[in-house]
């Protein structure tokens, strides 16, 4: 293995004792180097700076998934306690404590209908029986 890469490595070198540079060559050989790498770190800049931009917004919109996830671990807290059941099947079940007496009042209420005869009152002379109609 170490034999093939000597072999390799003395390949190129003389191939490379070959090669002469000029002036006008090297200028042009480390110009373009320097436009590749001048250009490689203004790109590089350019996308740090929209990088750092994106992580701005997406930290503001952690900050905000956080919060709300705060709200939401209080408001699961509040819904799984004790209260809330009890608060929950009492409202929902119409369930009661012990001693409670429950009352029905989701049938709609009949009132008391007026009877045409007794809203004449120019014919009517006793007026003493006046609770008793309340009563039917």
């Amino acid at each position: 293995m170490n034999k093939l890469f000597s072999k390799i490595k003395l390949k190129i070198k003389s191939n490379l004792q070959g090669v002469a540079f000029d002036g006008v060559v090297l200028v042009f050989i480390l110009g373009t180097l320097i436009l590749i790498i001048s250009s490689n770190t203004i790109r590089v800049f350019i996308n740090g700076k929209s990088n750092y931009t994106t992580f701005l917004q997406e930290k503001e919109e952690l900050d905000k998934l956080q919060s709300r996830n705060d709200k939401l671990a209080i408001d699961l807290q509040y819904y799984s306690s004790n209260e809330y059941k009890q608060l929950f099947l009492r409202d929902s079940q119409n369930l009661g404590q012990n001693g409670e007496q429950l009352y029905n009042t989701k049938e709609k209420p009949k009132y008391y209908q007026e009877i045409p005869e007794y809203l004449d009152i120019k014919n009517k002379t006793n007026f003493a029986d006046w609770w008793l109609q309340l009563l039917r």
